[in-house]
């Protein structure tokens, strides 16, 4: 069976090890190079801030949020091709150009969180 999206897997884990998991599936098969402009561009090729690329961060779920445990990044956990309908109206080629473009901004993110920098 073709499998012609893309779905990715994220996860937000605080300080204290509580984590919530998510997914998003985008138009298209994700080729090498777009694999490869995915990592390059996240922080240690896994990290990034779901908000600054159009998707949901995932930090409200957190029983205890807003707390000191609380931070900005996700993890990159999965990419992987899907026959599900896309949930996202991007394809993956534009998401990616999404987190090529991006400067990933700690300051902002955690002011729009309304958590402190610690």
């Amino acid at each position: 069976m073709d499998k012609p999206n893309t779905r990715i897997d994220y996860m937000y884990r605080d300080a204290a090890n509580y984590k919530k998991r998510s997914s998003v599936v985008f138009k298209g098969k994700i080729s090498r190079e777009l694999l490869t402009i995915l990592r390059e561009n996240m922080s240690e090729e896994e990290y990034f801030i779901p908000s600054q690329v159009g998707l949901e961060d995932l930090q409200h779920y957190m029983e205890s949020f807003p707390d000191e445990d609380d931070g900005v990044w996700h993890e990159l956990e999965d990419i992987s091709l899907t026959d599900k309908e896309s949930t996202d109206p991007r394809t993956i080629e534009e998401f990616a150009a999404a987190v090529k473009g991006v400067v990933w901004d700690v300051e902002l993110a955690s002011k729009n969180l309304g958590i402190s920098l610690s």
